[in-house]
């Protein structure tokens, strides 16, 4: 790896998984989803918080370049 810091590599994936801990508390709580615009915003919190969390690690261990995103 180049010359990364990995302490802020490793508190970047660290503030990733938080933010996966969170999205989950949400989706627990919409489970009791009665519309189809509650489905919605379930999969929303769930796309951002685990397909872009922690997809955040592989953007930053893997020196991927910041298209990886978009």
């Amino acid at each position: 790896m180049k010359s990364r810091n990995m302490v802020a590599l490793y508190c970047a994936q660290f503030v990733a998984a938080l933010v996966v801990a969170y999205v989950l508390a949400h989706f627990i709580v919409f489970l009791r989803a009665h519309t189809a615009w509650d489905g919605v915003v379930t999969g929303l919190w769930l796309g951002v918080g685990f397909v872009l969390a922690t997809s955040l690690g592989s953007y930053l261990f893997e020196n991927r370049p910041p298209s990886y995103f978009g």
